[in-house]
């Protein structure tokens, strides 16, 4: 049953009573960096998702092995993927077991705020920036042993690339959601 956009506040009944949830795009260059916010509620919810999505969504699903992916805009993959899980009951459990267990592991936002804190505590930790120019851009002036004009080891070389280290970290499985 299709019943086009619902208001949120209907959405945990119509999630109670729904099988699997259908992700479906056009086959546009614009989808391929988009994810929609259903997918994270279908898995929360254990739903299996059957995705005709490319990109970044695709990717998502594949990873957490929490549905189908198809061809977007392709019929007969619809149909395929709608009739498999039907039929299947232990695939569909086994898909929504694992999207379940993959949002919570990775999109937790308390996992997300914490990380989050952490990455801006990190760059906080090297000091200012003003700019590509001079000293205003956070670096000190060095001698040539690679030391600071007042003779300590710079530390803000080595933090900085620990604070992107776990930007880096966070942009993988734990990237934030974008709708």
């Amino acid at each position: 049953v299709m019943l086009g956009q619902q208001p949120k506040s209907m959405m945990p009944t119509i999630w109670a009573i729904t099988g699997a949830s259908l992700v479906l795009l056009r086959d546009e260059p614009t989808f391929l960096s988009v994810i929609p916010s259903k997918i994270f509620e279908s898995m929360a919810m254990q739903r299996p998702i059957i995705l005709g999505v490319r990109g970044e969504s695709q990717a998502l699903v594949e990873q957490s092995r929490a549905g189908i992916c198809i061809q977007p805009e392709s019929a007969a993959e619809l149909a395929a993927a709608v009739r498999r899980l039907h039929s299947d009951a232990g695939a569909r459990r086994a898909m929504g077991e694992a999207g379940r267990n993959f949002v919570a592991e990775h999109f937790d936002r308390k996992v997300l705020a914490t990380r989050y804190l952490e990455l801006l505590a990190g760059l906080a930790a090297c000091g200012p920036s003003h700019g590509p120019h001079g000293h205003d851009d956070g670096r000190e002036q060095r001698d040539d042993h690679g030391q600071d004009d007042d003779g300590a080891e710079d530390q803000r070389g080595e933090q900085a690339r620990g604070a992107r280290d776990r930007l880096d970290s966070a942009r993988g499985v734990g990237r934030a959601p974008r709708i």
